[in-house]
């Protein structure tokens, strides 16, 4: 499902192509055809075809969405050869199995219509992923009447994240904000002030709602003897540092092209450098690995080419090695060692 902020409108239950202009000079990102004879607003195929036609022809404008209630596949077949629309918005009782036949049916866009009195009738949305392209939320309506468009409203604060969720969403956003750090549920149990099981729970809710994603695993001996779960934000990116927004246009526009904040401690790509802009540990360097709760020395660098994902041996035994470590976080140069490390720090003659 998209994941995607911005805001686009759509306007339903348009007769006309006049009705689509209306839209469109209005900047609505989509127009909703209705196909369902009970409803008023119930187009004939021909009118359909009508309006997208004439939206095909202005080539730019908003997109055309062809409401359905349970339709079988002979309706949905005559109506998508007929209407010729863009998407497909399932406003029914349809599983979803029988959405994702329509789906691969007609290899059109879905959206799936989630009807709302309560937050019970949210836990479909699950149901949902890699099927429908977007969830659209409408109240429920009185029994036996229509299934939507009714003006009845529902409390629309169902669908903010609250509480324990957001703490966790926010905090997760932030570490990937300030430097593309992965976040373990551990990491989580100091920000949501709760237990770990409770923390789980605020994940698989966020990953759920396609808000976040797992990305790898924190190795076992750095966990504390089993592996950890690594977190970021869903719409996160590798190439592009996955920020929610951009702030401003200030200096630090220059770190928010590459998806850095200007307080995180790597610096935009830079030729001659390693990936993130920092000169990485040689092999060998001295390191402190975090461990539950605390710095441990007795370890060196066998590999830190990516800095989010740093190899320490054991010193002294460099069979035993722990991955996956991530710099300044998991790993970072020997503080209580009599034998110290150099910080490692950015070469200001390396352009």
């Amino acid at each position: 499902m998209s994941t995607a902020t911005d805001t686009a409108v759509k306007i339903c239950g348009i007769a006309t192509p006049g009705d689509y202009d209306a839209c469109r000079a209005a900047g609505a990102g989509f127009i909703g055809m209705v196909f369902f004879p009970r409803s008023p607003r119930h187009l004939s195929m021909s009118a359909a075809r009508a309006i997208t036609d004439h939206a095909r022809a202005l080539r730019h404008g908003p997109s055309c969405v062809a409401l359905t209630v349970d339709m079988d596949d002979a309706g949905l077949d005559e109506m998508v050869e007929t209407a010729q629309p863009d998407l497909i918005q399932l406003h029914g009782n349809e599983t979803p199995a029988r959405g994702a036949a329509i789906r691969k049916r007609y290899g059109l866009p879905l959206i799936r219509a989630i009807r709302v009195a309560g937050p019970e009738d949210l836990a479909i949305c699950a149901d949902w992923d890699g099927i429908a392209d977007w969830l659209l939320f409408d109240a429920k309506g009185d029994p036996g009447g229509l299934p939507g468009g009714t003006g009845h409203v529902f409390d629309w604060t169902l669908l903010a994240l609250q509480g324990r969720q957001a703490d966790v969403f926010d905090y997760i956003c932030e570490r990937w904000v300030l430097g593309q750090f992965p976040v373990t549920s551990k990491e989580l149990q100091g920000v949501a002030n709760c237990n770990l099981s409770k923390v789980n729970r605020a994940l698989r809710a966020l990953e759920k709602k396609c808000l976040v994603r797992q990305e790898g695993k924190l190795d076992p001996l750095v966990a504390g003897g089993r592996p950890e779960l690594l977190w970021v934000p869903n719409e996160a990116s590798g190439e592009t540092g996955g920020t929610r927004e951009t702030r401003g246009t200030t200096s630090r526009a220059s770190h928010e092209i590459e998806g850095y904040s200007p307080y995180s401690p790597y610096l935009p790509n830079t030729p001659g450098t390693s990936v993130d802009g920092v000169k990485p540990p040689l092999a060998g360097t001295p390191v402190e690995l975090h461990r539950n709760g605390e710095w441990n020395n007795g370890w060196v660098v066998s590999d830190a080419s990516d800095l989010h994902a740093v190899k320490a041996a054991k010193l002294g035994s460099p069979n035993v090695t722990v991955g996956s470590l991530r710099w300044g976080l998991d790993v970072r140069p020997c503080e209580t060692s009599p034998f110290k490390a150099d910080p490692v720090e950015s070469d200001p003659f390396d352009f």
